[in-house]
């Protein structure tokens, strides 16, 4: 393989003439094997030829078929041109007709390595490529050499130094977005989960003795944490102290936050998920590249709060009524899963979410690479 100013630049294997010659190959020896057992039967009934010359066709017309064939893999071998560089993927081909493709590095959302039976025998592999809203196969390398260091090549270059797409989730109460980021961090997606962070941030000493000098230290329980109860009675009881903790809590998160994304990145995750209850109101959306939204009934969400958290409508209703409008976080929202099923359906729906999610361009003008 050659490599010059940082390209790698070669053809397929030479191991793919015979390869791709072996399937003809066989079905050649397989005929005149044939065609000689017949003669063998057959003999005692047909008069021989002179010469016995019958069999001087059948070899005569198989042999051109594999010198033909072996001719024609050689000249396809040395015509296929394949290159890789810091920016693009190309495969160039044809004898005649010459065609160049080129793929983009930032643009390759999937590569795949296909392998024939042949090409496992003799240790090769095709590597296809696909790009960002294509259904179809856009490049690819055909019968090359060491596939899976190629392939680890293009997944590393594809993955380098870009930062991981960060989603973020929507929804109501209880319509079930901790399990569509289940879901997600099973495909191998750093779930940040910001209530946790919250309720963490919120047992900080430092954070702690504000709430104290603000509301005294009844808002601090026996064993020195935060009481979550008595703070959210006063955080929705009046909007302005709600606002007060927010300013002091949200910096605290968004840091944390930062450090996980840049530790996604490191770590060659596709992406960030943001599991944020108040994703809208506390303008953690301007930090994803899409927002999902979970659609539930309203039934349904009211049977999950009141299994999970306790609460009946009542108090989900007034929980809600503090938070930006369904409507409006559905309507600012870049896709929907609609989490109406059994939770074994949940999978496929959010598949699909992400699949119409990476053929658009991100909020922040990335191109989506899962």
């Amino acid at each position: 393989m050659g490599e010059t100013a940082g390209m790698s630049r070669f053809h397929p294997a030479l191991r793919s003439i015979a390869a791709r010659s072996a399937g003809t190959v066989l079905w050649c020896v397989i005929i005149g094997a044939g065609a000689w057992g017949v003669r063998r039967v057959l003999g005692p009934i047909i008069p021989p030829l002179e010469g016995d010359s019958w069999w001087a066709a059948p070899v005569l017309v198989l042999s051109v078929i594999v010198v033909f064939k072996v001719v024609k893999e050689v000249v396809v071998r040395f015509s296929r041109v394949y290159t890789m560089d810091a920016r693009l993927l190309t495969a160039t081909h044809g004898v005649f007709r010459r065609t160049r493709v080129e793929v983009p590095l930032a643009h390759v959302r999937q590569a795949v390595l296909d392998r024939t039976f042949a090409e496992r025998c003799f240790g090769l592999g095709t590597i296809c490529v696909t790009t960002a809203g294509s259904q179809t196969i856009d490049l690819a390398w055909v019968a090359v050499n060491r596939p899976e260091a190629r392939l680890a090549a293009i997944q590393e270059a594809t993955t380098m130094g870009r930062p991981p797409v960060v989603i973020g989730l929507a929804g109501g109460i209880g319509s079930g977005k901790s399990a569509v980021a289940r879901v997600l961090a099973g495909m191998n997606y750093l779930v940040i989960d910001s209530d946790a962070d919250a309720k963490a941030v919120l047992d900080r000493p430092e954070v702690l003795g504000q709430l104290a000098q603000w509301w005294g230290r009844a808002v601090v329980t026996a064993d020195g944490r935060a009481d979550r109860k008595a703070i959210a009675d006063i955080v929705f009881a009046k909007p302005e102290e709600r606002a007060r903790l927010e300013s002091l809590v949200h910096p605290l998160v968004k840091a944390g936050r930062e450090a996980l994304v840049a530790q996604a990145s490191a770590q060659g995750r596709p992406g960030v998920v943001l599991d944020a209850p108040l994703l809208f109101e506390a303008g953690t959306d301007a930090s994803c590249d899409f927002v999902l939204f979970v659609e539930a009934p309203t039934e349904a969400r009211a049977k999950r709060v009141a299994a999970t958290r306790g609460w009946d409508a009542g108090e989900l209703a007034r929980r809600e009524k503090s938070q930006i409008p369904l409507e409006e976080k559905r309507r600012r929202s870049d896709t929907i899963v609609v989490n109406d099923g059994p939770p074994e359906a949940l999978e496929a729906k959010v598949r699909e979410a992400l699949a119409r999610l990476h053929t658009q361009p991100t909020r922040r003008g990335k191109l989506s690479n899962p």
